[in-house]
C-alpha cells in the first residue's frame, strides 16, 4: 500500500471516483475545502503524467485539470472584539 511505503503521506487515502462533481462528493463526506483541493490536485497531477506519458489522451487530461477546486471561506475581517 503507498501509505505504508511513505509515498503518499498523510493525503493518499481514498480517492473517490472521478467524476465532474468530485468535489461536490468530497464536501458530502465533510473533508475541509484544503483537503478537497489537495486531492483534486494530486488527481490533476496523476491526469497530467499520464496524458505525458500516453497512457491517456490529452483531451481527458485537460478535462480533468479544469475542474475547479472547492473555495475556501474567508473570515470576516473587522468584526472580532480585541
Amino acid at each position: 500500500m503507498a501509505n505504508e511505503a511513505g509515498g503518499y503521506g498523510r493525503g493518499g487515502g481514498s480517492i473517490a471516483p472521478w467524476s465532474s462533481d468530485t468535489g461536490s462528493y468530497l464536501e458530502q463526506k465533510q473533508y475541509a475545502p484544503t483537503t478537497i483541493n489537495l486531492r483534486l490536485a494530486a488527481v490533476r497531477r496523476v491526469a497530467y503524467e499520464a496524458a505525458d506519458s500516453g497512457l491517456l489522451s490529452p483531451e481527458l487530461a485537460a478535462g480533468i485539470r479544469r475542474v475547479k477546486g472547492i473555495r475556501r471561506m474567508e473570515p470576516v475581517s473587522g468584526t472580532g472584539s480585541r
